[in-house]
């Protein structure tokens, strides 16, 4: 599921990357035709001593506008692509981490287990050699001889 969800996240914003890169590209060729129609307009008048029109002034007016609008929707896809990546590196970010906390409980139990079988070792090896005997029999020399014979019999 969490390849799906990785593979739909990726496909979403290689979508909008594309679109951003698309728009800005119509963005960009409006701002260089009105540029140029602006350029053209100053050879005319520089040419003919005319003085400008008012349409250039306007056109100038809209080339300005244009660009401040094509920088604004840059800035405002470039922030919504962050902002879906970020969320998407977040989202990733608390799995890892949420796996590694499971990880880390798992490790921790078994270490447990292995603790209280330890424990129920020592136990049963302080009933076997100390409870219900008159003397003790927790002495190293009887422990030894005890172990030793243990260990004979087992072979």
């Amino acid at each position: 599921m969490n390849v799906v969800h990785n593979i739909m996240s990726s496909s979403k914003h290689t979508v909008m990357l594309c679109l951003s890169a698309l728009f800005g590209s119509i963005v960009i060729s409006i701002v260089k035709t009105i540029h140029k129609r602006r350029i053209q307009s100053n050879k005319l008048c520089a040419d003919e001593k005319v003085l400008q029109i008012p349409s250039a002034e306007i056109s100038r007016k809209w080339s300005k506008r244009a660009l401040l609008i094509g920088v604004l929707l840059g800035l405002c896809s470039s922030i919504c692509i962050f902002s879906c990546m970020y969320a998407d590196v977040v989202a990733r970010r608390i799995e890892n981490l949420s796996n590694m906390c499971d990880e880390r409980a798992r490790m921790l139990q078994d270490q447990f287990n292995v603790s209280m079988n330890h424990v129920h070792a020592l136990a049963i090896l302080v009933s076997t050699f100390h409870h219900g005997k008159n003397q003790s029999a927790i002495d190293q020399v009887s422990f030894m001889n005890s172990m030793l014979s243990s260990h004979t019999h087992g072979e």
